[in-house]
């Protein structure tokens, strides 16, 4: 059996991804199973007492030096804003560029001789 980390980036996006598809778009789904999906998901993204948008933002904060969780947290409000966005996403995005950045490599003269 394998387990998925809790501050995993692609969790994360899933989860907001899953979050905004109940709240958009339940068409053809018996409330039943929309109200017993709420409350389960309730559990892992309690939204009855943050939004999305303050989660990503939380969720950004806890992984600050990891580049995976910035693609993640930009993917994210990408989706939330439903692509309105685009300074803040492009912040992420050049944020988790600038954190990958290695220093250059420096090459030497070589010597045939």
């Amino acid at each position: 059996m394998h387990a998925i980390a809790s501050e995993s980036a692609q969790l994360h996006l899933q989860l907001v991804r899953f979050a905004l598809q109940l709240q958009q778009s339940a068409e053809g789904i018996p409330s039943s199973v929309i109200e017993l999906l709420k409350v389960e998901l309730e559990n892992l993204l309690p939204l009855q007492s943050v939004s999305l948008e303050n989660y990503n933002t939380e969720f950004l904060q806890r992984s600050a030096s990891n580049a995976q969780a910035k693609l993640a947290a930009a993917k994210a409000q990408w989706s939330i804003s439903s692509g309105k966005d685009r300074a803040g996403v492009s912040a992420l995005v050049a944020e988790a560029i600038r954190s990958t950045d290695k220093p250059s490599l420096q090459v030497s003269p070589s010597s045939n001789g």
